[in-house]
C-alpha cells in the first residue's frame, strides 16, 4: 500500500527529466544510438555502449569537460585518437542523439502549462553529460520551466542535497513548499525526501526496464505514485491525492 501525497501548501514541483518529462520508451534505444555514434568515432561498439554507462557518473559531473572534449577522451580509452573531422561528426551525432533521447511525454507540455495556470512554478533537476545543457533551449517544453539546475554545471549527482535546494531556490521557495516527481533513478526520490521536498514516483506501465537502462533505482523509495504525467494533476483535484 503506497502513501497517499499530499499537496498542501506546495507551490513549486521540480521534475526529473529522463524518463519523467522525456518520453521512457526511448530510453530503451539508447545502447544502439550509442552505437551508432561509436561507428561515427570508429571504436568498436560494444565496448563503447559499456564504456558510455561505467563512466555516466563522470560524465554527469563534467569531469570529462565539455561534448567534444568527452568524445574525444572516449574515444582515446579505447585506443582511438580521433581527428578534427571525426569529432565534428560525432558531436553533431551525439547533440542529435540527445534531442531524440529527450523526445517530450505526449502530455509533458499540457501537464507545465496546467501547473503554471495553477499558479505553481516548475523547475527541472537532470543527471546529466554537457550535452543537455547544449540541446535544452530547443526542448518543447523549456520555455515552461525556471532556470533548469544541471549536475554537470554543479558536478554532483542526485541524491546530493545541494541540487535539490538550488531547485528550490530557483523557484523563490524553500524545499519544504515543493513536490519533487521522477521516475526513480539516481536514487533521486529518496533525496528529495531527505532534501526536505514531498515526492512522488512517476510509474508508467510498460516502462519498468530495471537497472540495466535506469541508473541507481531508488529502490528504498515506497512513496505514493502516479501513473501518468497528466494523472499528477489530481493531487490538486482532491483532498489527498492518488495513492495506490
Amino acid at each position: 500500500m503506497n502513501e497517499r501525497a499530499t499537496v498542501d501548501n506546495v507551490r513549486g514541483v521540480v521534475f526529473d527529466l529522463f524518463g519523467t518529462l522525456t518520453d521512457g520508451s526511448v530510453e530503451a534505444e539508447r545502447g544502439a544510438l550509442y552505437a551508432e555514434l561509436a561507428g561515427v568515432l570508429e571504436v568498436p561498439r560494444e565496448p563503447f555502449v559499456r564504456l558510455m554507462r561505467e563512466t555516466f557518473h563522470d560524465r554527469s559531473v563534467g569531469a570529462f569537460g565539455g561534448v567534444r572534449q568527452t568524445l574525444a577522451r572516449l574515444a582515446a580509452a579505447l585506443g582511438r585518437e580521433a581527428d578534427e573531422r571525426t569529432l565534428d561528426a560525432a558531436v553533431e551525432l551525439r547533440l542529435e542523439i540527445e534531442r531524440r533521447l529527450a523526445k517530450p511525454r505526449e502530455d509533458s507540455v499540457s501537464v507545465l502549462r496546467a501547473l503554471g495556470e495553477r499558479g505553481l512554478a516548475v523547475c527541472v533537476i537532470s543527471d546529466c553529460g554537457p550535452e543537455t545543457p547544449s540541446i535544452w533551449p530547443s526542448l518543447p517544453f523549456a520555455g515552461l520551466v525556471t532556470r533548469p539546475v544541471f549536475s554537470c554545471d554543479l558536478r554532483v549527482r542526485k541524491p546530493h542535497p545541494s541540487l535539490y535546494e538550488l531547485a528550490a531556490s530557483r523557484l523563490g521557495l524553500a524545499p519544504r513548499d515543493c513536490l519533487y516527481v521522477g521516475d526513480g533513478g539516481s536514487r533521486e526520490l529518496t533525496g528529495a525526501l531527505a532534501a526536505g521536498m514531498r515526492a512522488v514516483r512517476l510509474a508508467v506501465s510498460g516502462e519498468d526496464w530495471g537497472a540495466d537502462i535506469r541508473y541507481e533505482p531508488d529502490d528504498g523509495f515506497s512513496g505514493a505514485f502516479v501513473p501518468s504525467l497528466s494523472a499528477l494533476l489530481e493531487l490538486w483535484a482532491t483532498p489527498h491525492g492518488p495513492g495506490t
